[in-house]
């Protein structure tokens, strides 16, 4: 049901064990420690020999196949039989363990074994008589006048367990009639052993067994009610569901829960294909994460393909944040409302992959033993949901799972009128069983894909100045339409639509229909914000409005790939190079060379003055995320061509917790043509902003070089004759380049060989990068190993308000042995290039020029720069300069720049803490040129 762009976001790491089981919390996600799940090519489970011994390195025990499913005429089925768990007796986290797993030849993707929290904000209220009147609010009682469900349709309630024989549960749970109880033997041949009233996929310690009961009192049951406990029984509670069937699947074990004591949901995603084989018609999940599984939305296509309806909890963080698998393609996504009124709950995620909402705050419902209470959350709210999609399928017993969803979501009452904060970020609206179970000329039109065509430069990196096309594929899924009209909308001042609609017309049911010969332009503005994920909203009428979808690009990103000769290296704007987004690397090119596979999985600054000041963005102690110690100032970008090179790039970046207080200035250099097309050139310029000298100071590139298919047969060296390290697959077979990285402009060489499972498997700690950059030429060569290496250059001495200068290339070549003359070939081009300092001197200015301030809008300060000119006709070379900033009214608040300045470039920070939010205008006046540009302050 959602089409968004994908994003994820990677936090510090604990860990944390229970009685059998391990658990690592990072951030907001949990995944077994010693767990990974792998795709395989090929479903047979069987890897090379030279595959084994690569798992063996990080102890691999089992491999086990994570779904088994017997339907092999079912094409989603066949996926899943490719998918399987690897069990590890490691330190090593799976985050890592995965990166590294996936570059086996017979691995399609491997990832963590995530675990999922409830999507449930516990709430001990009296009962009051009256507390079930959020039926009332969603017109249940009409509709069970049109529709009371059936026997025949399943709910699968995938959670902690169901109290399967609570007296207001106990006649609506689904039993298995195909299955003898307590015999021994699997009677349908479904793969599980007496499920009569379901299965237990955790036990109470990571046993299944066939009594899907609640351990102790969770979730599960409280869910299982509000779907559909037995209503009109003189007892309890009513539900939406009322005649429908509860299929009891527990997916958690006892002895795994997070840190407030809440069940994990360990195996949710295997309770969703055993729902689906066994004949659930509506499948809700009331728990999820904010993690992405390529794994689980091919679950989720298999269940559709069964005729499934998946139903997720949108969350309970108050996020607009993607959260599953209430967020993959396929799931009816339910945020919360409160119970009485339709005010967005407090708690209730939000955002563009939420369909619809439905009251989940203090809701009454079944619960373990026999008993019942109050319970808030988006764990209510998705199976007040499922229960309404129970009688929809009795009332339109031909639609599919999507149709049966968008049924439900486009008669659903719209609230926005109540929540302006939150419009078109509920879905369209509350539900209305009613509505959904009478209108039988619902019309509903959704987006399935986009594709976003870089019409600029052509590099799929959305840049200010550059036009967007975007293509967009739908599909109708209900009454054919007679004039549907699909426009594009955008609220940000940082994209123009220039082509925002066009008329389809005429669309049968379940019609797929695009805008190929009339599709959408946006363009990017040219001063558009640096990093923004931007959200395009996609409209559908047909006489009135029948639905909306999302889109959503990110636009000036604060990294990019220099690539103007044989070698391609993205440079970000944060020290890192590879990619912006460790270990994920999906934000980036890594390092290739002649059009090649990437070889970089992950390459970082390093600088300190000793172990306990050490400032990076390689990896942290733990392994799975970075040492995120720089912030950008101004982003990285590319000119092309540049003045001394074919490409020339140039960020500047900060210390975020200012450890030393150097500011870094970053220049890059690259070009297209032998002899100098096979390097790229990185020079560094750090900057003392401190009262005190800087001493024992050095700086390296950290660089962990994955070459060859598996990358567990590298070798790193160094060669001492000129000073660089190279780096090469001892495969015998492997054709792969080989690379090289080099100190370029002083003889403070230092060196150090890194054997990763050795050394840096279980994290990198600040003492190990200290001592990396620090020692000297130190253990010059590697084994054949997965390897890393370190080169760097120091000790240096930076001086109060001055600055050093420290260069690196990074090369390749197919010849080891030309490795070395191209090396000393990027050596001797860079002693042509100025540095920043002498580029100042030789090159100023030949115009006036006052830039946009960035960032803007801004808060509370933004940087402004300018340029004056060295000779102008009838203008001296010094002259006095102004810059003032005035309100709105033309009202002076500040002067930043008021004295004679000589030629050259400038900037200036204004600070804006003392202002009010709205529009300035800023003003330079220098001799006879005067320029004004507009800037916004938002507090």
């Amino acid at each position: 049901m959602k089409t968004v762009l994908r994003v994820l976001v990677f936090f510090l790491v604990s860990v944390f064990s229970f009685a059998q089981s391990h658990v690592i919390q990072n951030g907001d996600r949990y995944y077994f420690s010693n767990k990974v799940v792998v795709k395989l090519k090929e479903n047979n489970g069987a890897l090379k020999k030279s595959s084994n011994q690569f798992l063996e390195k990080f102890s691999m025990e089992k491999i086990k196949s994570t779904f088994s499913i017997s339907d092999e005429g079912n094409e989603f089925a066949k996926e899943l039989n490719k998918i399987f768990t690897l069990s590890f007796n490691t330190i090593y986290d799976p985050e890592y363990i995965s990166k590294k797993i996936s570059k086996l030849p017979e691995v399609e993707w491997a990832e963590p074994h995530y675990l999922f929290e409830l999507a449930l904000e516990p709430n001990d209220p009296k009962f009051l008589d009256g507390t079930q009147k959020y039926l009332e609010r969603i017109k249940a009682k009409e509709a069970w006048d049109i529709n009371t469900g059936s026997e025949d349709i399943i709910i699968a309630i995938v959670d902690t367990g169901v109290d399967w024989d609570h007296p207001d549960l106990a006649n609506n749970i689904w039993v298995n009639e195909d299955e003898l109880a307590s015999d021994g033997v699997d009677n349908d041949n479904n793969g599980f052993i007496d499920d009569v009233r379901g299965w237990d996929f955790g036990g109470v310690s990571g046993t299944a067994d066939n009594n899907p009961n609640e351990d102790k009192p969770d979730h599960g049951t409280h869910v299982a009610g509000i779907a559909s406990a037995v209503t009109n029984n003189g007892i309890g509670v009513s539900s939406i569901g009322f005649n429908s069937k509860i299929m009891a699947v527990k997916t958690s074990q006892n002895n795994i829960r997070s840190d407030n004591g809440l069940a994990l949901i360990a195996y949710g995603y295997n309770g969703i294909v055993y729902a689906a084989d066994n004949g659930a018609k509506i499948i809700n999940c009331s728990w999820g994460g904010y993690s992405y599984s390529i794994a689980n939305q091919e679950v989720i296509d298999y269940a559709t393909s069964k005729g499934a309806l998946v139903i997720g909890a949108a969350g309970n963080d108050n996020k607009d944040d993607l959260f599953y698998p209430a967020s993959y393609d396929g799931v009816l996504s339910v945020a919360a409302t409160n119970s009485n009124n339709d005010q967005r709950a407090s708690f209730s995620n939000y955002g563009n992959s939420v369909d619809v909402a439905a009251p989940g705050a203090s809701i009454y419902s079944t619960w373990s033993n026999d008993t019942y209470a109050n319970k808030t959350g988006t764990s209510m709210s998705s199976p007040l949901t499922a229960g309404l999609a129970a009688l929809v399928v009795n009332e339109f017993p031909s639609y599919t799972p999507l149709q049966i969803a968008e049924q439900i979501r486009v008669n659903a009452d719209n609230i926005d009128s109540i929540n302006l904060g939150f419009i078109n970020k509920l879905g369209l609206g509350r539900i209305n069983a009613l509505n959904s179970l009478t209108n039988k000329n619902s019309k509903s039109v959704r987006l399935n894909n986009a594709t976003l065509t870089d019409a600029g430069n052509n590099d799929e990196i959305y840049e200010s100045g550059e036009e967007v096309i975007i293509e967009i594929n739908c599909t109708n899924y209900l009454l054919p339409t007679s004039n549907l009209q699909v426009t594009l909308e955008t609220s940000s001042s940082n994209i123009s639509i220039t082509n925002g609609s066009f008329t389809v017309g005429s669309v049968t049911t379940l019609g797929v229909f695009n805008n190929s010969s009339n599709k959408f332009k946006i363009k990017i503005n040219e001063n558009a914000q640096s990093n923004i994920d931007e959200n395009l909203l996609i409209t559908f009428t047909d006489g009135a409005k029948i639905g909306f979808d999302w889109i959503s690009l990110n636009i000036n990103p604060t990294y990019r790939t220099q690539h103007s000769g044989n070698l391609a290296l993205t440079i970000t704007s944060d020290g890192a190079i590879g990619f912006d987004d460790y270990p994920n690397n999906l934000k980036g090119d890594g390092l290739t060379f002649e059009d090649g596979e990437n070889v970089l999985f992950e390459g970082a600054l390093m600088y300190g003055t000793s172990a306990n000041n050490i400032v990076n963005t390689a990896r942290n102690s733990n392994g799975g995320n970075s040492d995120n110690d720089f912030t950008a100032e101004t982003p990285f970008t590319i000119s092309v061509p540049g003045t001394f090179a074919d490409e020339e790039g140039v960020t500047i970046f900060n210390e975020r917790n200012n450890v030393l207080g150097i500011s870094t200035k970053l220049n890059t250099y690259s070009f297209s043509n032998s002899p100098n097309d096979d390097y790229v050139i990185l020079n560094y310029n750090f900057q003392n902003t401190t009262s005190k000298e800087i001493d024992s100071f050095f700086v390296g590139l950290f660089c962990d070089f994955d070459l060859g298919a598996k990358a567990d047969n590298d070798f790193v060296g160094y060669n001492t004759t000129n000073n660089f390290a190279y780096v090469f697959d001892n495969d015998v077979e492997s054709v792969s380049p080989n690379f090289a990285v080099a100190l370029l402009n002083n003889e403070s060489y230092n060196f150090f060989a890194i054997d990763n499972p050795t050394n840096i498997y279980d994290g990198f700690s600040d003492e190990e990068k200290w001592s990396f950059i620090s020692n000297g030429v130190a253990n010059n060569f590697s084994t054949a190993s997965d390897i890393s290496l370190v080169i760097s250059g120091g000790p240096y001495t930076i001086p109060v308000n001055n600055s050093i200068t420290v260069a690196f290339a990074v090369a390749a070549s197919d010849s080891l042995n030309e490795l070395e003359n191209i090396i000393l070939q990027s050596r001797n081009n860079y002693n042509q290039i100025p540095t920043s300092i002498d580029e100042d001197k030789t090159k100023l200015p030949t115009a006036f020029k006052l830039s946009q301030n960035f960032p803007n809008p801004f808060n509370p300060t933004t940087t402004i720069k300018y340029s004056i000119p060295e000779v102008e006709q009838n203008f001296s070379s010094i002259t006095n300069t102004t810059l003032t900033i005035y309100d709105i009214l033309g009202r002076t608040v500040a002067t930043l720049v008021n004295e004679n300045k000589s030629a050259g470039d400038y900037e200036v920070m204004l600070d804006a803490s003392n202002l009010t939010s709205g529009v300035y205008y800023y003003q330079l006046k220098s001799g006879y040129f005067v320029e004004t540009k507009k800037l916004i302050y938002l507090k």
